[in-house]
């Protein structure tokens, strides 16, 4: 894997079935729904996909980390008004550490 924001998204696709199936583990652990959020020291050293490390966070732990940026959570609350719970997972890719600068993104099987 390339270790760049950019290389991200397809490798993402190509563990998509891995990662619903976190997502589904992760939803029931903490009762709510909620996303993988990829920061920087977590995937920019990694080898593979496979080395990266990823968190999840609930939608209220997004909300905060966006407001405590300075940021408003507009364009992440807009990512569920076509959004299938049973097939996409939800991902922030956070681009550079010590700021908000991120982007929500929705991720289903094509």
């Amino acid at each position: 894997m390339e270790n760049t924001y950019t290389s991200l998204p397809s490798a993402i696709y190509s563990n998509y079935d891995k990662l619903l199936s976190a997502r589904d583990a992760e939803k029931d652990r903490t009762e709510n729904i909620g996303v993988f959020a990829f920061l920087l020291e977590g995937y920019s050293l990694a080898d593979s996909f496979g080395d990266a490390a990823y968190i999840y966070w609930t939608i209220d732990q997004v909300r905060e980390y966006l407001k405590a940026g300075g940021q408003t959570d507009d364009r992440f609350e807009a990512l569920f008004d076509d959004f299938e719970f049973g097939e996409e997972f939800l991902v922030m890719i956070i681009e550079y550490p010590g700021t908000t600068e991120s982007t929500p993104c929705t991720f289903t099987r094509s």
